[in-house]
């Protein structure tokens, strides 16, 4: 992915809000490969992960009081401080920082290091995300957090000397408030590759449903997938694995369809290899997407795997390009998105499709952000 070119004596500090442990999630994996990439370009890159770092309370700019922690956990962040600017970076040119979370204490460490340069990596405009989370279980309670992310993310923007988008609608939202048009850098995938272990083995018919505990996701398969033991065809599947199958265990844990048989598999935890073992044997990749801002890195990991889809017309956000592919069926409505799964399911296997992944590729969807990190480094 990354150019020869390194730099000898500056530095890149990568800032995410994750951890190293606990579940493996879209805005993680992402993170995970930007930080490959400004590691192949700074070899002394620091990660700080603020999921495992100490914090002190500061004040709150929203009022959070009876909001299930669930559902603003990321906001919470914006009380900690995670005391970035207390830390000797040494020869600190460059910035990174993911989602808006950390600005407080990255607009600090800039006043300490006032010559270094602000990325800011986006994977949401959040606002509209948490607008469309947090009004479902607030109401009108939701408004003015709803606005003061908005401002937030409007401050970033203005502020910092570039912002990464993953896709053109939010390319031009943030361009309204930016000092360059923001590159856009979509989500990406990798090609997994086969092993005897993981070719297919199985004539089962299984749907597969990959994805986090993510809101957008739970809501998403209880809407296109609602009942599925009552549509689900027999000796059929829907396998939902990764945490989803966690939060899905009190709506479809040990359902069973008319001819008692299991109709739906949660696996919450899945190996990397097994996770390209269940790519491979299943019949159709699942993608029941109710809503949210970005674009979907499973779409990416979908259509790389070069499996049949069936797909809510949202989760295909940024991948409009591959919705005419044969492989691709694109559902407006509950009832469509049942009717093409079953059809899917009843019929033969379909061998995987070989279609162009080029464009798809970490090393590609990347390449803008490399390229101005090596400007920035190189100056």
């Amino acid at each position: 992915m990354v150019s020869s070119e390194k730099i000898a004596s500056s530095k890149i500090l990568y800032v995410t809000p994750y951890s190293k442990n606990g579940s493996v999630h879209g805005g993680k994996i992402r993170a995970h490969q930007i930080s490959k990439l400004l590691s192949g370009i700074d070899p002394d890159l620091e990660v700080i992960e603020l999921g495992d770092r100490n914090y002190r309370y500061q004040p709150s700019r929203f009022d959070l009081t009876g909001i299930p922690r669930a559902l603003i956990g990321d906001l919470e962040m914006l009380e900690h401080d995670y005391t970035l600017s207390e830390g000797n970076y040494g020869n600190l040119k460059l910035i990174v920082f993911e989602q808006p979370w950390s600005w407080v204490d990255v607009k600090e460490l800039k006043k300490k290091y006032p010559n270094s340069k602000i990325i800011y990596s986006s994977q949401n405009i959040e606002f509209q995300l948490k607008e469309k989370i947090l009004t479902k279980y607030l109401g009108n309670q939701a408004n003015s957090i709803v606005e003061e992310i908005r401002k937030l993310e409007i401050e970033i923007a203005a502020a910092v000397d570039r912002v990464v988008v993953v896709s053109e609608i939010d390319q031009l939202w943030y361009s309204q408030f930016t000092k360059l048009t923001p590159i856009l850098a979509p989500n990406g995938a990798v090609k997994r590759e086969l092993t005897d272990e993981t070719r297919t083995r199985s004539n089962s018919s299984r749907a597969l449903v990959v994805g986090s505990a993510h809101p957008p996701n739970i809501e998403g398969c209880l809407k296109f997938l609602s009942d599925p033991d009552l549509w689900m065809p027999p000796d059929a599947q829907i396998v939902i694995a990764g945490s989803l199958a966690t939060a899905l265990s009190g709506h479809w844990g040990q359902l069973k369809n008319r001819w008692g048989e299991t109709c739906v598999e949660l696996i919450p935890d899945v190996s990397d290899s097994e996770l390209t073992q269940l790519l491979e044997e299943c019949k159709v990749i699942l993608l029941p997407i109710a809503y949210g801002g970005g674009t979907n890195l499973k779409s990416a990991e979908a259509l790389v795997a070069g499996r049949p889809i069936v797909a809510s017309r949202q989760s295909f956000r940024g991948f409009e390009d591959y919705q005419e592919d044969p492989a691709v069926k694109i559902a407006e409505t509950n009832m469509e998105f049942k009717i093409l799964t079953s059809a899917r399911l009843i019929g033969s296997r379909v061998p995987t499709r070989e279609r162009d992944i080029s464009k798809l590729l970490w090393n590609s969807t990347l390449r803008g952000l490399e390229s101005y990190v090596l400007e920035i480094v190189n100056d």
